[in-house]
């Protein structure tokens, strides 16, 4: 290849070096070799065509995360992003007024740290936020409770752990002020609460009057009769336990439940409610079975809550069961508790209603035709959690139902 050409590719190379893509080799001074010319400057038209397309592709890119800056800034939410060691590493600006700091006071700062002067606990448990605490949530959403001085406020607090390109992780926590809706679910539990006292004196005087009529206060009564009394004197307690069942969920939302606990035969109190439930069960042809391991230990529980959890559980074992099966009740014994199984052979609960069944009004009732507020089981774990036990289920769909509580053994 003749010097001419050599010297001018060389000259469009050290252009293109020092970021200039604009020089060609000139085609009307290289006759001998044009084709070597035109295929080199088309190669260099090319390099200047992706060139463009780069900065195009940068500042599009600028643009889209300035467009995500300002709406992270923006947004009705408070945002942070931490260290994996929980540093703050951004900070949006709802977030700085919520935390009544500036940025730069922010920005580097541990998120413990910040909150020390803060009171802060979960809103359902009153556990103190703690890293360790926070971390044994597996950062799903969390209900916080904020005190300073003597303000409140309450926060759903949700955080997702992220991986950047470096493979390190940060978490994103969104923070928002849920005060209004609090506010506004106290309103509607203070009128159910209200509405559900009111009703239960009619429902009690009803109940006194079927009994009289039971009792033949007012004559004698035919075995029509008789059949016709039972049955609005069953209606007439189903109706008394969901009155009840709303106002203790009520008393629990409010602070004011309590337990009182007491030695109690736990085997007794388990015998009284399937006593009073065998009749709902005989009309489905249904079996109650209680079988009891020997030398049960007297525990201390509150016997009238307790009872309440074997009403709740046994009845859904029965509305759920086919006619003609067997539900079986089996308590137990250990070194530091007392375990109770209600087992059923009925339609069960899908795998994706397990984690929800102790939800607040969560029921399944409604897919088969049946009436329920989804206040029964929600009750019931918050009855043996206050005991210091706990309840679970596992459940195989028209196979096997297993409902288990256990309540602690005192050592005293």
């Amino acid at each position: 290849m003749p010097d001419k050409i050599l010297k001018d590719i060389d000259k469009v190379i050290k252009a293109v070096r020092y970021g200039d893509l604009s020089k060609r080799i000139d085609t009307s001074k290289n006759i001998e070799n044009v084709n070597t010319a035109v295929n080199f400057n088309k190669m260099i038209e090319a390099c200047e065509d992706r060139e463009r397309m780069l900065e195009e592709y940068r500042i599009n890119l600028l643009e889209k995360t300035e467009y995500l800056g300002m709406l992270f800034n923006l947004m009705s939410e408070g945002l942070m992003i931490l260290s994996e060691d929980y540093k703050i590493i951004r900070v949006n600006a709802k977030q700085v007024e919520w935390l009544h700091k500036s940025k730069k006071d922010l920005i580097g700062k541990s998120i413990f740290d910040v909150l020390k002067k803060y009171d802060i606990s979960f809103y359902d448990s009153g556990e103190k936020l703690t890293p360790s605490t926070f971390e044994n949530k597996k950062l799903k959403t969390l209900k916080i409770k904020v005190e300073f001085k003597f303000l409140k406020w309450v926060f759903e607090i949700s955080a997702i752990r992220f991986l950047n390109k470096d493979n390190t992780a940060n978490i994103l926590v969104i923070s928002k002020n849920i005060d209004s809706q609090i506010e506004l679910e106290n309103m509607k539990n203070s009128f159910i609460a209200t509405l559900t006292h009111d009703l239960r004196v009619p429902i009690l005087a009803e109940a006194n009057v079927i009994k009289l009529f039971e009792n033949k206060a007012f004559g004698k009564i035919s075995t029509e009769q008789k059949e016709v009394l039972t049955n609005m004197a069953q209606n007439n307690n189903d109706l008394l336990n969901l009155v009840n069942t709303l106002l203790e969920t009520y008393k629990i939302d409010d602070g004011s439940y309590r337990i009182r606990k007491k030695p109690n035969n736990i085997v007794e109190v388990a015998a009284k409610e399937i006593a009073k439930l065998k009749p709902i069960a005989d009309k489905k042809g249904q079996q109650l079975i209680l079988k009891a391991a020997n030398k049960i230990p007297e525990i201390k529980f509150d016997a009238a809550e307790i009872s309440r959890v074997f009403q709740n559980i046994i009845t859904n074992a029965i509305n759920y069961s086919n006619t003609g099966s067997v539900i079986r009740i089996k308590i137990s014994s250990a070194k530091t508790a007392v375990k109770v199984a209600v087992i059923d052979n009925g339609k069960g609960i899908e795998p994706q209603e397990i984690n929800k069944i102790f939800e607040k009004y969560y029921t399944t009732a409604k897919k088969f035709r049946k009436i329920g507020t989804g206040l029964g089981l929600f009750l019931s774990q918050r009855i043996i959690t206050m005991h210091g036990g706990e309840i679970k289920v596992k459940s195989k769909p028209d196979i096997e139902t297993v409902f288990e509580f256990t309540l602690p053994i005192s050592k005293s």
